[in-house]
């Protein structure tokens, strides 16, 4: 059996998949949620560091190489880890400027990773984990990653 079909095979077996990863952890529903939030919200930032890079690298290319240089970022996207997507799309907008309007998305994107690090690698009980000084397991915390996150690409996080 291929691997992809033993995947498909194991999904089709689990009806929800963040009830199954929760339970293998042991999560009560408050930590279950804060991971949920955490999840979604890397998941978000994954799409728009992508978002950043295909406008970044389609921009002035040529209409006939336009696939190519989309083909080229998907296949590149998909052999980075989280934290290396972040420094290779940060670095870059540093270089050369195009990106000063996002400065406040690499911020809050490195919160994350390190969130997401610390939560997923097992380097801190998710109950202890905090955002801006406050645990993220509770409710008024997650509430303010979502708007931090959605003021991030204004510029306009001092709230």
């Amino acid at each position: 059996m291929k691997m992809e079909k033993r995947f498909e095979k194991i999904v089709e077996d689990i009806p929800n998949l963040s009830e199954y990863i929760a339970e293998k952890l042991g999560f009560s529903k408050k930590e279950k949620d804060a991971a949920d939030a955490v999840f979604w919200l890397i998941y978000k930032i994954e799409l728009d560091l992508k978002e950043i890079a295909f406008t970044a690298t389609t921009n002035k290319v040529r209409e006939s190489e336009r696939q190519t240089v989309i083909n080229f970022v998907e296949i590149t996207f998909s052999e980075l880890t989280f934290g290396q997507k972040i420094k290779v799309i940060e670095k870059n907008s540093k270089k050369d400027g195009s990106f000063k309007s996002v400065k406040e998305f690499f911020k809050i994107a490195n919160k994350f990773n390190d969130i997401r690090n610390q939560i997923f690698h097992q380097r801190q009980s998710i109950k202890e984990v905090c955002y801006d000084g406050k645990k993220i397991i509770e409710r008024q915390t997650q509430n303010k990653m979502i708007v931090d996150f959605n003021l991030s690409f204004n510029g306009d996080n001092d709230h």
